[in-house]
């Protein structure tokens, strides 16, 4: 069984709707979906990054990639816990769309040779497409 970041190489090196479509299947197959709050209090709202000028919701794959993130971004200051969000695909996208008017999409496990992002009407029809409906 292929990893995600497996899924993710193959759509990055030939991006054919048969590799795109696996990696997506892999994602709202995940238990969880990793979110950093945008509080290190522990508040329910994800953290936002911006990029190319536009907000994108920071999501992970898994709790290696969040933990490489804010270590990199010198975010845990020297704490031992880590705050997460852990929000199965469904919770996920029911934050986004609470959260659409306000983010371009989102983007996951950044700042990692496994980044890869979606804008969030993008990921609703992904969403849709694998029997997430609202």
């Amino acid at each position: 069984m292929l990893e995600i970041k497996d899924h993710i190489a193959r759509a990055q090196s030939d991006p054919t709707d048969a590799n795109i479509e696996a990696l997506w299947r892999a994602v709202f197959q995940l238990q969880v979906w990793y979110f950093l709050p945008s509080d290190v209090d522990g508040p329910s709202t994800p953290m936002v990054l911006v990029i190319d000028d536009r907000p994108w919701l920071v999501a992970f794959t898994n709790f290696r990639r969040l933990r490489d993130f804010l270590r990199e971004q010198d975010l845990l200051g020297g704490r031992a816990d880590v705050p997460m969000l852990l929000l199965n695909p469904k919770e996920s996208m029911q934050k986004i769309r609470e959260n659409v008017e306000h983010i371009e999409g989102v983007v996951f496990n950044p700042r990692t040779e496994e980044r890869f992002r979606a804008p969030a009407g993008a990921l609703d029809q992904f969403a849709a497409y694998f029997g997430l409906e609202d």
